[in-house]
């Protein structure tokens, strides 16, 4: 009797062992399967609506407004405009001072709209540091105006104890239907795609005009 009830312990101890184990087990795979949850609605966030954090539409809307602007045949340009080293920068000095870099060029876009752009111009977030503008006028004043603005701004973003400085440079690239037919939203992308890599193969700010 005494072996048996010895016997009936160490198999109830076993099947709690594994109770307690199966639990934790399915504990991290629900926390896991919820952080992939979380990060899917945040990239679909960029698609739809708007980025409350930064105040500007997402690129669901600016790629139907340049899709209805191609159907229609209306006269326009797209500015795409990013940091040239911000993953580095995110490196150097954390995601919280990134964060505050975007916020700066967001601000920073969305004033140069306002002194240099058409009240139809408009801008979109595509994603951490890369915006798009979709202008119905000229767009140098609008890219020169962000760069000077930019450059007046950033040390201040980028001390460190004042001991490094880390400079961000702007690069645009600017895709228009003025000068020669777009087809379709996928050539502007192509276009746009191969200008940016172009600029960040230069130094300083630079932007570049299809």
């Amino acid at each position: 009797a005494g072996s048996l009830n010895t016997f009936e312990i160490k198999v109830t101890g076993a099947i709690n062992t594994y109770n307690v184990a199966t639990y934790f087990i399915s504990f991290i795979f629900l926390a896991f399967s919820l952080v992939i949850v979380l990060k899917i609605l945040n990239t679909k966030s960029l698609f739809k609506g708007i980025d409350k954090y930064l105040g500007f539409k997402t690129r669901f809307s600016a790629e139907r407004e340049i899709k209805e602007l191609i159907s229609a045949e209306t006269p326009f340009s797209v500015i795409f405009l990013e940091y040239r080293d911000f993953s580095a920068y995110n490196l150097s000095y954390g995601y919280e001072k990134g964060e505050k870099v975007v916020k700066m060029l967001a601000e920073k876009i969305a004033s140069a709209l306002k002194d240099f752009g058409d009240k139809s111009d408009s801008a979109y977030t595509y994603g951490e540091d890369k915006f798009a503008i979709i202008s119905y006028m000229g767009v140098d004043n609008i890219i020169k105006n962000i760069i000077e603005e930019i450059k007046t701004y950033v040390p201040v973003m980028c001390e460190d104890d004042g001991k490094n400085y880390y400079s961000l440079n702007i690069c645009a690239g600017v895709v228009s239907n003025r000068m020669c037919k777009i087809k379709n939203i996928g050539e502007i992308m192509q276009i746009a795609g191969d200008l940016i890599r172009e600029t960040k193969l230069k130094h300083g700010d630079v932007y570049l005009i299809s």
